[in-house]
């Protein structure tokens, strides 16, 4: 992925919830086996089915996390926005970036994120404050108004995705249910995403933040041929279990002075092995039928 860069010119690193495994799954003990689903109880405490070594798993991934962050992912989040201008269309392009992984046994074992203080742990704090990085957001897009006469759109990269249809969350609830019947949250969501999502002012006609764009799911959002709004979601890049997908957006003006995004999918599908077999992936290709479909959206800045 290095490689490409010097053809783009708004480029930021994030990582995702797996890169806070130290090493494997951060659950330092099993989970329960003997579990009889026909006699589970109800309600059930996730705490009541997973049993965890936790002093070892949080060690781990602290360890974990300090090597990462000083080593590999050096940004303290939010940052000032890496800019883009086109100045003979008197547009600019701002894309800023949210952490939004936790490092902890449960939550990460569960894939759920939430956007609270980054880097909290270097001021020897255990527990983060929360809104902090939207707070932090919302004080750099003030200072980073552009000159007079010039649109701005803003773009926000997030690993866990803020807004997605409820169709979608539900379809990857109940894929995550059937291998573990015990689960009593939701998996692979965003916590209080909601309320991220009115702080950014998405889909309102004066929005902090235009157009959010994440991955984690493994599925795109919307589907190709879809209108997008205010959220894309890009599929995976490189896991064996998925169809790899590389999400191209493109940022122009139409003939009626309108700002629009238009976002492109290449695709490579694969052969669905037996297991304990590598799956063998194709050429890429733009989706669907070879064809470069756009699906545009209308950028309200």
């Amino acid at each position: 992925m290095r490689e490409f860069e010097e053809y783009f010119s708004l480029i930021v690193h994030l990582y995702g919830n797996h890169d806070a495994w130290p090493g494997k799954i951060p659950v330092g003990g099993r989970i329960v086996a003997s579990i009889a689903q026909a006699a589970l109880p109800a309600p059930l405490t996730q705490s009541s089915l997973i049993c965890f070594e936790q002093k070892k798993s949080r060690r781990q991934i602290q360890r974990h996390r300090r090597r990462l962050r000083t080593c590999y992912f050096r940004e303290h989040w939010p940052a000032p926005p890496h800019v883009h201008k086109a100045p003979e269309l008197s547009v600019e392009v701002q894309l800023y970036a949210l952490n939004t992984v936790i490092h902890d046994p449960e939550l990460n074992m569960l894939a759920i994120g939430e956007v609270k203080e980054d880097r909290y742990w270097e001021r020897g704090a255990r527990k983060a404050n929360k809104g902090i990085q939207l707070r932090r957001i919302a004080s750099l897009i003030e200072g980073a108004q552009p000159a007079a006469g010039t649109r701005v759109v803003r773009l926000l990269a997030t690993h866990h995705p803020v807004c997605i249809s409820p169709q979608q969350e539900n379809d990857i609830y109940q894929k995550s249910a059937k291998k573990l019947p015990f689960l009593c949250r939701r998996p692979m969501v965003l916590r209080h995403r909601d309320k991220v999502a009115k702080k950014l002012g998405l889909g309102t006609s004066d929005p902090l933040i235009h157009v959010v764009i994440s991955g984690h799911t493994h599925r795109m959002y919307p589907e190709v041929g879809s209108q997008p709004d205010c959220q894309i979601v890009v599929g995976s890049l490189s896991s064996l279990r998925y169809h790899h997908q590389i999400g191209v957006l493109r940022i122009g003006m139409d003939d009626e002075g309108r700002l629009f995004l238009d976002r492109m999918t290449a695709m490579r599908s694969f052969d669905n092995r037996k297991d304990g077999e590598v799956a063998h992936h194709g050429a890429f290709g733009w989706t669907p039928e070879g064809n470069p479909i756009a699906d545009r959206m209308i950028v309200r800045a």
